[in-house]
C-alpha cells in the first residue's frame, strides 16, 4: 500500500498528470450526480463549466487566504509548547533518558570513601548529574577534589558515559610520561541538562 501511495503522490505531483485526474474527478462527479438525478451528463457538465468560469474577486480571494492564515496562527498559539518529552537523545528519546536515569542510582563506594567513612550517595542518577554538572563543564581529574572521595570520577562519569552524557579525554601527560584521563560533559549532556533546566521552568513542582 506504500508503494501504490508513493506512486500515486509521484503523479499527482506532475503537473501534467494532476490536471489530468482532476478532470477525471470531475467528471466522475458529474456523471454520479447525473446517475441520482433528474438532469443529464451535458446539463451537469454545463453547469461545471459555468461555476469554473465565474469571476471570482480578488478581495475575496485575498480575504480566504488571510482568513486561513489567522487559523493557524491561533492554532499554533493555543498547541500545547512542552513537547520537549520526544526530542531525540542520543539513542533514547529526552523521556525515556529522563525516566532511565531517574529510577537508577549507584549507592557503590571507592576505596577512598570506605577509608575516610564517606556513605555512597543515595540519589538517583539523574540527580546526581544535574548536582555534578558544573564540575563536568569543567572537567573531572583523578588530581581535582570534589570531597566526594572519588565517587564523581570513580563510579558516576564512567557510568554517565554509557548515555553519550560525559566524554572522557585521554591527555599527555609529558612530564610524567603518562595518559591522563578527563571526564567532561559532552554535547549531549549539555543539550539534556538544558532541557532538565526547561522542564523544571515550565514544571516548578518537578524541582
Amino acid at each position: 500500500m506504500r508503494k501504490i501511495w508513493s506512486k500515486i503522490l509521484i503523479i499527482w505531483k506532475d503537473p501534467v498528470w494532476s490536471k489530468v485526474i482532476a478532470t477525471g474527478l470531475i467528471f466522475i462527479i458529474a456523471y454520479i450526480w447525473a446517475k441520482f438525478s433528474k438532469f443529464s451528463l451535458a446539463d451537469i457538465w454545463d453547469y461545471v463549466i459555468v461555476i469554473l468560469s465565474i469571476k471570482v474577486p480578488i478581495y475575496f480571494i485575498l480575504s480566504i487566504i488571510g482568513l486561513v492564515y489567522i487559523i493557524i496562527l491561533i492554532i499554533r498559539f493555543f498547541k500545547p509548547k512542552d513537547n520537549i518529552g520526544n526530542e531525540p537523545m542520543g539513542n533514547f528519546t529526552f523521556k525515556e533518558l529522563y525516566l532511565i536515569l531517574q529510577n537508577q542510582n549507584l549507592p557503590f563506594g571507592t576505596h577512598s570513601m570506605s577509608f575516610s567513612g564517606t556513605p555512597p550517595p543515595q540519589d538517583d542518577l539523574l540527580t546526581l548529574f544535574h548536582l555534578y554538572m558544573p564540575y563536568l563543564n569543567s572537567g573531572v581529574t583523578i588530581e581535582r577534589p570534589h570531597d566526594d572521595g572519588g565517587y564523581l570520577y570513580g563510579i558516576l562519569c564512567p557510568k554517565l558515559i554509557g548515555y553519550g552524557l560525559v566524554d572522557k579525554i585521554e591527555v599527555k601527560n609529558n612530564e610524567l610520561n603518562i595518559i591522563e584521563i578527563i571526564y567532561k560533559s559532552s554535547e549531549l549532556g549539555k543539550k539534556f541538562y538544558s532541557f532538565v533546566e526547561k522542564m523544571i521552568h515550565l514544571n516548578p513542582k518537578r524541582k
